[in-house]
């Protein structure tokens, strides 16, 4: 067992069983702050042993209910995108991450169109029928 483990444990088992860890720690030329710090980190004396790894490649910030979110909702602009991503999920990215994680997704924007009742009515053909008149006869 490696020195660092052994200073460690003792001063764990100190805290554990409500001595003065600071002590033992100042007896082993172990920092205070350093000491304090490991009674922080692992919160129980089991996790001493299995030390977490470093380095490595991070959490991903997206999770696969972000990206159905963003595909359910293609009407919203990039910048809508990650506030609703901000306020439901709590994830916080810039619309370039967005982007990056929307570009391999098909998406379509063709939406049905409903023609308004009032668009090719009598009243505004012959308004058009004027306009196209009057238009003639200022180019000529």
């Amino acid at each position: 067992m490696p020195r660092a483990i052994f200073f460690r444990l003792r001063i764990f088992e100190a805290a554990r069983s409500g001595g003065d860890w600071e002590l033992i720690a100042e007896t082993n030329n172990v920092n205070i702050n350093t000491a304090r710090s490991w009674l922080r980190r692992y919160p129980k004396t089991s996790d001493v042993l299995h030390t977490r790894p470093r380095g490595g490649k991070r959490q991903p910030k997206m999770t696969a209910d972000g990206v159905a979110c963003l595909l359910s909702e293609f009407r919203l602009t990039l910048r809508q995108l990650a506030d609703k991503l901000d306020t439901q999920f709590s994830i916080s990215v810039c619309p370039q991450t967005i982007k990056n994680h929307l570009d391999g997704n098909p998406i379509t924007m063709k939406l049905f169109h409903k023609e308004p009742q009032y668009m090719n009515t009598d009243v505004n053909k012959l308004k058009r029928r004027g306009y196209l008149i009057l238009f003639v006869v200022v180019l000529q």
